[in-house]
């Protein structure tokens, strides 16, 4: 822990840097056997080390801000500028930036979502046309099935016609009266 004021170096990150390099002498270098009599060659190695510096510096819960604790020479030495400062206000045009960011994603979330309800739309669309073609093709062939076969509603209708006669007969079924005419209107309708 670092308490305020205090400085801590951070080190660790060494980067070597190895270069070689070599000379000759015109002409007399080139030649083969006594040319390296001619040259030299050598490296040349480098070491870095990269240390960071961290002051800590407290601030107050009271309200006091970053420009409030640190002299301002400090942050001009250190190149800071106001922006980099914990607390401080965007300007106008950043503001304005980040405003027109903001919208342009609110408007492409509200186009997206519009988009995604037109194809929903579509699907439920295509899904109610096909319901209503098969269920016209059902009716033409229910009709097209009576027209053919009236032989059997002929049928039908005699049955009909033998169950109203039996309507006028009442079973009793546990001290109640059952008509059974309605029965047999259910199987004509």
């Amino acid at each position: 822990m670092v308490k305020d004021g205090f400085t801590l170096a951070i080190g660790g990150l060494v980067e070597n840097i190895v270069t070689n390099s070599g000379s000759k002498v015109p002409i007399l270098g080139d030649l083969p056997g006594i040319g390296r009599l001619f040259s030299s060659d050598s490296d040349k190695i480098e070491q870095r080390n990269l240390i960071i510096f961290i002051t800590a510096k407290t601030l107050n819960p009271d309200g006091s801000t970053y420009r409030d604790i640190i002299d301002p020479r400090v942050l001009n030495q250190m190149g800071v500028v106001p922006a980099d400062v914990p607390g401080y206000e965007l300007a106008p045009e950043d503001l304005k930036t980040l405003q027109d960011i903001e919208d342009f994603r609110a408007q492409t979330r509200r186009a997206e979502a519009m988009a995604k309800e037109r194809t929903e739309l579509k699907v439920i669309e295509r899904a109610r046309k096909q319901a209503e073609e098969d269920a016209s093709k059902l009716a033409d062939e229910a009709a097209a099935a009576i027209a053919k076969e009236p032989s059997e509603l002929k049928a039908i209708e005699r049955t009909g016609e033998q169950d109203e006669k039996d309507t006028s007969k009442v079973t009793a079924a546990d001290g109640a009266a059952v008509d059974t005419s309605s029965r047999s209107n259910r199987r004509l309708r």
